[in-house]
Formats: structure tokens, sequence, C-alpha cells
């Protein structure tokens, strides 16, 4: 799946070879929330980010974006399954307008993969959100995020749905 989401993030960039671009990466911290028919689960897990983004036209954005998490420290979990995710891959386009000279405003549609584990299996879903990302340094950006996904439906769990509230840090190079 790794490899799968490296040769779609290179096919992305790609699109734009016009562009003198910035790659980054980064790492953050989300509070995901997990909900299906009667079962919720609550947890905080560290994220990971690589991606390349180009401005054009003053004020446009667009970029894409591979992440991972790895990891959850459970927060709380009811219901009789658990629909905790150990680890996740994503690969989202980014679209944006820049707001002001420092912020960026941009939205998030991608798949991502999940490990649930309960019932022992990986699952892909869609991805959106938005977020805003604003310059610290010349180099160094804080970003916030709210993202949804829903997975398909999964036997004596339903569909899964994930909310997750993402603070981070972005280095472009």
């Amino acid at each position: 799946m790794l490899k799968k989401l490296i040769i779609g993030l290179v096919t992305a960039i790609s699109i734009f070879p016009c562009f003198a671009g910035n790659f980054y990466f980064g790492p953050g911290i989300s509070l995901q929330d997990t909900y299906a028919e009667d079962s919720s689960y609550r947890g905080v897990n560290p994220k990971f980010s690589f991606g390349f983004g180009q401005h054009f036209r003053e004020f446009w954005y667009v970029g894409t974006e591979a992440n991972a998490s790895f990891g959850t420290v459970t927060l709380q979990t009811d219901g009789p399954n658990n629909l905790k995710t150990s680890n996740t891959l994503g690969l989202s386009v980014l679209p944006g307008i820049q707001v002001t000279r420092d912020t960026l405003a941009f939205t998030r549609f991608g798949l991502v993969n999940s490990y649930f584990n309960q019932p022992d299996k990986r699952e892909m879903g869609g991805q959106i959100g938005l977020g805003l990302e604003t310059h610290l340094t010349p180099s160094w950006e804080v970003r916030g995020e709210y993202t949804y996904s829903e997975y398909s439906n999964m036997i004596n769990i339903g569909s899964p749905k994930t909310s997750a509230f993402t603070f981070g840090f972005v280095h472009k190079f």
C-alpha cells in the first residue's frame, strides 16, 4: 500500500512540472473520533506528512500530500466494537487560496487506508477536510485542520466514520 501511495504522490506532483514549487514535511498530532452504529472510539495519534505544493497566479495554491499515522493513545471507547485504528496511510490533493500574505486556507480531497483492530482488517475510505496554514518563519509553518473520513460497510460494525482535528508544523525546503 505504501508503494501505491508513493507512486500516486509522484504522479500527482508530475502534473505540475512547469512550476518550481516546494517540497515539505512535518509532524502533527490528531484528536480522532471514530463512530459506527452503536460503537465509538476517541484517541490521539501522531501524524507525519510529506508533500509538494505550489502557488500560482498570485494567490491560488495546489498541493499533493502523503501522510501516515502510526499508533494511537486511547482516550475513550464505547459499545460492543473497538473502532481503534492502529495505523492510517493517506494520499490527498490540497487546493487552496492565500487569504493573507502569511496565511493559506486549503481543502483536502483524498483517500485513506486504515487498519482497524477489530475486525482485524484494513479498509479504504474517502477523506475531505478544511485547514489553515500560516508562516512562523520563511521555512516553518503551523497548520490546523479538520478532516472527515468515511469507510465502506464492515460486517458487524457498519460504515465507520472518522472526524479528526490535527495540529502540526510544516517545514518547506
